[in-house]
């Protein structure tokens, strides 16, 4: 009871202290905070909405199980798990940050993994994906093939992790039970639905974390990191927290893609929150402490990468001499917002589609009990 007592009261001035802070920094927020919106609009949710829809779709309809087919005889003996849990590695890879977390979130309700394993797949099965990484790199110079270097050596790192995680302590393997169901407009809709959702709570966590990063820029935080003998530390800082700040990197080539490959595999603290959200077996400190690992071994394999493939004499001059760095993309934020708009419209569908249901459910039981 009074150590209840005591976190209630640390609670309350910390909230309280936040309030203050809000106040005494409004300016500063409103400036971060405008921009990750902008982020938010032109990035995130061009590059992960159609993702994560299609992620909830594999769940539902059973499909992701045949994925890990081709890989029964390797993904037990390398990776320490069945070939359906490979098959969710794979596609965490590809679908964005916190899809795969959710996806075996999902697993471990409907009974398919047990809540232990679906945690410690969460450390692993955590991946920007494609279309979020183009997007950071917008305009980058020689952009496909810097692309497939940091996608390569972060999958390589989570899957060198996996082995390390898994391999004497299998996943366990036993299939599960769940029938095929076909993808009709019900369930489009209910997946649309739950991945407009996540999508928006992403973008919120965002935004508190953009104004987080106001408030350090109105106390001089930033500044302060500026003093360290690390390039570019404000951007590295930020990014730490939230990690569409990357487009602020300014470094020279050599130097720049291991920094963001770190990064892009880390996925920064607001991503680190919202995979815990959406899968609550999962243990914050350990997915800290991994994703840490794989930050450091990203960043060793694309430097690795850079000098097998003779890029510093190739690009390096040209890349500094320009005084390139990351931006957002110039793209039209309407099609983002008509995207906010259609996801709202099928919320709407569905809740009245839920309610229809819930009524129909009320008059069976009803007529149940007068017979």
């Amino acid at each position: 009871m009074v150590f209840s007592k005591h976190r209630a009261a640390i609670t309350a001035l910390f909230l309280l202290l936040m309030i203050l802070l809000c106040t005494g920094y409004a300016g500063a927020m409103q400036s971060y905070i405008s921009s990750a919106v902008t982020r938010c609009l032109t990035i995130i949710v061009p590059s992960l909405y159609a993702m994560m829809i299609l992620s909830q779709l594999l769940i539902h309809t059973g499909v992701w199980r045949i994925l890990g087919k081709p890989f029964r005889w390797i993904a037990p003996r390398l990776f320490g798990m069945p070939d359906y849990c490979f098959a969710l590695f794979l596609c965490s890879q590809f679908a964005g940050y916190p899809v795969g977390a959710g996806m075996l979130q999902e697993l471990a309700e409907q009974g398919a993994l047990s809540q232990k394993d679906a945690g410690r797949l969460s450390l692993v099965c955590f991946g920007g994906g494609p279309a979020f990484l183009l997007g950071i790199l917008g305009d980058y110079p020689n952009r496909f093939s810097v692309f497939l270097l940091l996608f390569f050596c972060c999958c390589l790192a989570n899957g060198l992790l996996a082995i390390v995680l898994f391999r004497t302590h299998p996943i366990s393997i036993t299939e599960p039970k769940q029938r095929f169901q076909p993808a009709d407009a019900a369930l489009w809709i209910q997946c649309t639905a739950s991945a407009g959702k996540n999508l928006l709570q992403l973008c919120a966590m965002i935004l508190c974390f953009s104004g987080l990063c106001g408030i350090l820029d109105g106390m001089h935080v930033l500044e302060w990191t500026a003093s360290w003998k690390l390039p570019d530390s404000s951007a590295i800082v930020q990014s730490f927290l939230e990690i569409s700040n990357v487009i602020q990197l300014s470094l020279p080539f050599s130097l720049f893609l291991p920094m963001l490959c770190g990064l892009y595999s880390f996925g920064g603290c607001c991503v680190l929150l919202q995979v815990r959200a959406v899968n609550k077996y999962v243990s914050l400190g350990s997915l800290f402490g991994v994703r840490l690992l794989s930050a450091v071994f990203s960043a060793a394999f694309c430097k690795m990468g850079i000098t097998v493939l003779h890029w510093e004499e190739k690009y390096d001059t040209a890349v500094a001499v320009s005084g390139y760095v990351l931006r957002e993309t110039p793209n039209s934020i309407f099609p983002a917002c008509m995207l906010l708009i259609m996801t709202l419209l099928v919320f709407h569908l569905h809740h009245e589609q839920c309610a229809h249901d819930r009524a129909n459910r009320s008059v069976i039981s009803k007529d149940d009990k007068t017979k």
